[in-house]
């Protein structure tokens, strides 16, 4: 006699809907962040970090009087290169010029200050302006706002798929 058994075992696995839910919350800012920056050119390196750094001097105190706190500025680069003009050989023509940049990141926390802190900026001296950024200073609440809106979202999409399928 011979006894053959065997045994089967299937896992039901769940039906499973998978959804992506989105949520957009409009704001106005309150803050803004730009960039400012002063470039010299000059014969030498000493003349040129000299003037650039006399300038961004002013520039900050100007800052300072505009009523962008000390603490709201930081720099964010600072380059010395020498300019050279190239001849129709390709080699370098003297006289070399040096170029110094001092770039400042301004935290500007009164919103309606943005257009007063660039013109004290460049009536000081500065004479690049970029990367002006808008943004909240407490961006937590307007975070989770969109993050209910987001489920809310993934939530009703779910149920109109799972009454779709019948499940």
């Amino acid at each position: 006699r011979a006894a053959v058994s065997s045994e089967t075992s299937v896992s039901a696995l769940p039906s499973a809907i998978t959804v992506v839910g989105e949520g957009k919350v409009r704001i106005k800012p309150d803050m803004a962040t730009v960039n400012v920056g002063v470039e010299r050119v000059n014969a030498t390196v000493k003349e040129a970090t000299t003037q650039a750094s006399q300038t961004m001097e002013a520039v900050m105190a100007a800052l300072v009087a505009a009523g962008v706190d000390a603490k709201d500025m930081q720099t964010s680069g600072y380059g010395i290169w020498a300019d050279r003009e190239y001849g129709s050989e390709g080699r370098g023509e003297e006289p070399v010029r040096y170029r110094v940049n001092n770039n400042l990141q301004i935290t500007i926390r009164a919103i309606d200050k943005v257009g007063a802190v660039i013109d004290a900026a460049t009536e000081a001296g500065a004479n690049n302006i970029y990367g002006i950024q808008f943004s909240l200073a407490e961006p937590a609440a307007a975070e989770a706002e969109a993050r209910s809106k987001a489920v809310t979202s993934a939530r009703a999409k779910a149920a109109e798929l799972a009454r779709l399928n019948d499940v």
